[in-house]
């Protein structure tokens, strides 16, 4: 049976008293301020292969890391998260081009070997907190989600209002998420999905939801073992 978006609605309580949404408003604030005016050169990694696919159709992005930027260390993450993103550009593409031409030119300085990260902000005619607060929105979706099902799996009020706190206030995934624009927040979403599924006992479901959160970031596959022992069982 599939999750409903109604069984993620959190039931009417006092948990959300008028002190409680101040904060609620001072972390989306923050999460908003930080999303368009701070960033960090991984942000331009992450979205400037998936821009290759969306833009100009280069759809085997990793084969440039064994011929054109075979100079360059590293290499791309999975496929999911390469065509998840690549999904991400071309609708926010729609909205503006500036996309395009940042990630095209920061491709160009990766490729180049630039290690200035203040050249990733002085490409011109690019509205660059529309850029950032375009492609970082699905970052805030997830976010939202996380919390929504946190609150849903705790019981007590007083936990759930030290959950909500500890979340919406955590130095570590506001720096993360949405100053240095890393995408854990999205398999920490499918993980908490996960884990919520397997206490209401949908084992297989809650195995499938943390094998994608795995295709985003490995630290996933942690769970997949527990989790079949108790399916086991």
């Amino acid at each position: 049976m599939a999750i409903s978006i109604k069984e993620l609605v959190i039931p009417k309580t006092d948990l959300f008293s008028p002190q409680v949404l101040i904060l609620i408003a001072i972390a989306l604030f923050l999460r908003v301020f930080l999303s368009l005016y701070s960033i960090h050169p991984d942000f331009f990694f992450v979205f400037m292969f998936p821009n290759l696919v969306s833009s100009h159709h280069i759809v085997d992005v990793y084969s440039l890391f064994e011929n054109e930027l075979a100079h360059r260390p590293g290499f791309y993450y999975t496929p999911v998260v390469l065509y998840f993103f690549s999904t991400v550009t071309f609708v926010a593409n729609l909205l503006t081009n500036d996309i395009t031409k940042l990630m095209d030119a920061s491709y160009l300085l990766y490729k180049n070997g630039s290690t200035n990260p203040l050249a990733y902000l002085s490409i011109d005619e690019i509205n660059y907190t529309k850029v950032f607060g375009l492609l970082k929105l699905p970052y805030l979706i997830f976010d939202a989600g996380t919390i929504l099902i946190l609150l849903k799996m705790i019981k007590a009020e007083k936990d759930k209002k030290k959950a909500l706190v500890f979340w919406l206030l955590n130095p570590v995934l506001l720096y993360g998420t949405y100053v240095y624009g890393q995408f854990d927040i999205i398999p920490t979403f499918l993980i908490t999905l996960g884990v919520y599924l397997a206490l209401k006992n949908r084992i297989y479901q809650a195995l499938i939801v943390i094998g994608v959160a795995a295709t985003f970031k490995n630290f996933a596959l942690v769970l997949i073992l527990p989790l079949a022992l108790i399916l086991g069982k």
